[in-house]
Order: C-alpha cells, then structure tokens, then sequence
C-alpha cells in the first residue's frame, strides 16, 4: 500500500498513536500541527484548519490520498473558534483534498457527545437519532453531514469513527472534557477529587464508556487499510463506569492524601453515555476498563 497518508493533528494524543500503529505497519505518512514548534519540514507542517491559504498550501503540496483527520479544538467558553475550526476548517480540509486527488477520510468524531443522553440500560447505536447538546457536539456532527455530502460529490470514500471517552497511557495532563487527567492530578496534588452528581449530591456520578488509545489507533489502521466498512461505527468499551468507580481506582493506585468530594449535580451535563460496540468487536478485541486503567497505572509508576 503506497497511498499517500496524512494525519492531522499527529502531535496530539489520539495522532500520537496513530503514528505508532502506521510505524509498526512499515506505513509513510505526513502530518500536520498547528504549533509551529512541532513543524520538521519534511514530514510535519505547519497547518491552520480554519485559514483558507494554509489548508491550500499544505494540501497542494502533499496531495494526499488518504487523511485521518484527528485536529479538533474544544472551546466551551467560544464557541465561534470552535465553530471555525471543527467545521469551517474541517470542510475547508475536505473540499481542498478532494481537488488533489483524495481517496478516502477517516474522521475522528465524537460518540460521546452527539449521542446525548443514553437512558439505562440502553447502549448508543449509530442509527440512533442523535441529542448534541454543546457547540462541540453540534459542530462534530455538522462536519458529518457535509462528508457524506462531498463523498457524493467529489467521489471518495470515507470512514466516520465516534469515539466514547479517550483514555490511555501518556495522555495530556490538561485540557477540557478530561476527566481521568484531573482527577489524577488532583490526587497527585492531594486536592480533593470531586465528583459531580448524576441525580443528587452524594450517588456515583455520572456513567461514561472509556476507551483505550491503542484500540482507537487500531480502528484507524483497519480503515486505512479498509478492512472497516462501516460508514459509521462507534469505538467504544460499552461499559457504564461511574465517576466514583474511578476516583476510587485513582486512589487505590496513586499515593495521595486526597479525599473524595461530593458536589451537587451540574444540570447540563449527560447523566449517562454508554455506546454500543457491537460493529467494531466484528474486527478487533476492545480492551476493558479495568485492562485500561492498569496500563495508565502502569505507565504513572514509571515515569513518577
């Protein structure tokens, strides 16, 4: 397979992995950052998704076949910058590579966000109706839409993977919307780990499905070498875990004085999101949450 392969956002979490499992399948690729930092010149460029000219430049410099696109901004607090980037700058991406030649788009997107709330003991299905309930969300989901329609258009392939919570070894210490980082630098900190209510102040908290990054980089090898046929598939664990189950595992792994803190529930957060992961077990094995937090565990001993 000598296709041309270009990763957006290949210096973030998700794209690092990413990296990995097209490494260890002898894969070329190229990738793009927007911190000028990060740039090398020969296989990473300098790339900004919401300006017209630098998604031109790049595109008709590298004229990839293939993109997985995993550069996303989260900006709760704007959501005009979220806007530009996750969709402005996602179809500016699309519509520029299918000029050069493009075969096929694998899309990073996000399960769950889009799905909404997941009443018990349901599992999300890709055919579900979908309850974005942030800009984020509705941005994701936005982009979704314009890929079906400029696959009609311009004739490529694509791949749509909504992902549950991304967890795994090495992910970054800050940043919104994670919620293992927080808690483990609070406990590192020995500050009290808060959980936020699902019903009332005192119960578990909210439910989340976690997923490992490894499996998520794996789903993007499968589609890369179009193994995943799904136009749309969930990666996800398909297990309800309670924020309380893991501030627990945090404190039984770490050394911390932290204490658990119970807070009232927050009235716009998901109570619960849980995806069903049927599809992709057709094609890989998921590893499960505890399997999870032992390799996060792992790696915090040792590089303590």
């Amino acid at each position: 397979m000598n296709r041309r392969i270009l990763i957006t956002g290949i210096n973030g979490f998700v794209g690092q992995s990413i990296v990995n499992q097209l490494k260890l399948h002898n894969l070329k690729f190229y990738g793009t950052t927007s911190n000028y930092k990060l740039v090398n010149q020969e296989t990473v460029f300098y790339l900004d998704l919401a300006d017209q000219k630098s998604v031109f430049n790049v595109l008709n410099l590298l004229k990839p076949q293939v993109i997985i696109h995993t550069a996303a901004l989260l900006k709760e607090q704007d959501p005009l910058r979220d806007i530009s980037v996750n969709l402005l700058g996602s179809v500016n991406l699309v519509v520029e590579a299918a000029k050069v030649g493009l075969e096929k788009f694998i899309f990073s997107s996000s399960g769950g966000a889009i799905y909404g709330e997941v009443p018990d003991p349901q599992l999300a299905h890709p055919s579900w109706a979908v309850r974005p309930i942030s800009p984020y969300a509705t941005s994701k989901l936005a982009f979704e839409q314009y890929l079906h329609t400029f696959s009609l258009t311009y004739g490529f392939q694509y791949n749509i993977l909504r992902y549950s919570n991304i967890i795994g070894k090495n992910q970054p210490k800050k940043g919104e919307g994670l919620l293992l980082s927080i808690l483990l630098e609070k406990a590192k900190a020995n500050q009290p780990l808060t959980i936020f209510g699902r019903e009332v102040l005192g119960d578990e908290g909210c439910f989340r499905d976690y997923i490992d990054v490894d499996n998520v980089a794996m789903a993007n090898l499968l589609c890369v070498q179009n193994v995943i046929t799904e136009k749309t598939i969930n990666i996800s664990s398909a297990q309800a875990v309670p924020t309380l189950r893991l501030a627990e595992l945090i404190l039984q792994n770490v050394e911390s004085k932290s204490k658990i803190e119970f807070l009232e529930p927050r009235s716009s957060e998901v109570k619960r999101s849980v995806l069903d992961n049927s599809e992709i077990r057709k094609y890989m094995q998921i590893l499960e949450f505890d399997s999870i937090m032992n390799k996060v565990f792992d790696f915090e001993r040792r590089n303590s």
